[in-house]
C-alpha cells in the first residue's frame, strides 16, 4: 500500500532547526510546518492507539522556534469611532462588548 514512514525520513523533512521547510520546492512558514507536525503527531498517535502501527515514527520530533507575536488591540478613539461609524442596530452590542471585554 503506502511506503513505510521512518524516524529517519521525519527529521529529513522536519529538522527543528529553525530553517525554513521546503514542501515540493515551496517554503512554507515555521507555524505551518508545526501546524503540520501537530497533525501528524496526532495522526500516529491515534493510528498506534488503535494498534494499527507499533511505533510513532514522530515521537520526539521538535516544534520549530517561532518568534512571538503581540496581538494588535486598537486604541480607544479607534473602537470609539468604530462604534460611532456603526449601524445603529448594532450600536448598543458593540458598546457592550467595549465596556465588557477586557482592560480599557
Amino acid at each position: 500500500m503506502g511506503q513505510e514512514v521512518e524516524r529517519a525520513h521525519m527529521q529529513r523533512n522536519f529538522p527543528g532547526s529553525g530553517e525554513a521547510v521546503h514542501f515540493g520546492g515551496s517554503k512554507v512558514s515555521a507555524f505551518t510546518a508545526n501546524k503540520e507536525i501537530r497533525y501528524l503527531k496526532a495522526t500516529f498517535n491515534f493510528g498506534k492507539k488503535k494498534g494499527w502501527i507499533t511505533e510513532n515514527p514522530v515521537v520526539g520530533l521538535s516544534f520549530l522556534p517561532m518568534a512571538k507575536r503581540l496581538k494588535y488591540v486598537p486604541a480607544p478613539e479607534d473602537i470609539n469611532m468604530l462604534i460611532a461609524l456603526a449601524n445603529p442596530e448594532v450600536q448598543d452590542y458593540l458598546l457592550f462588548l467595549r465596556d465588557t471585554m477586557g482592560p480599557g
